[in-house]
């Protein structure tokens, strides 16, 4: 149960951190623990969000999963789920400069 606690406390804690914050990005966070595996994420970049579902289908020569989507108005999915559970996100983030180590192959 502690667990638990800990958990809704970590996750309550960061919503009224992003939600105090004036910006104009979207959050995403990943972890896992006990063999169970916690993602999330918001599209809230520009308004008006879409979300659309994709049904599986398990006829012809190769089946696929259902999924749903999350993105804009242009129906290019900026995050999603399969119906077995695989999410994606993507993040943007400032350029980093690449110094090679001499050291190493």
């Amino acid at each position: 149960m502690n667990s638990r606690l800990a958990l809704v406390a970590i996750v309550l804690a960061s919503v009224m951190t992003f939600s105090a914050l004036p910006a104009h990005a979207c959050a995403m966070f990943a972890f896992s623990r006990d063999g169970l595996v916690f993602m999330g994420n918001n599209e809230d970049y520009i308004k008006d969000g879409y979300m659309w579902f994709v049904p599986g289908r398990d006829s012809g020569r190769k089946a696929r999963y259902g999924r749903v989507n999350f993105g804009f108005a242009d129906r290019f999915a900026q995050g999603g789920m399969n119906t077995a559970g695989l999410c994606f996100d993507g993040a943007a983030l400032a350029e980093v400069p690449y110094a090679p180590d001499p050291e190493k192959k």
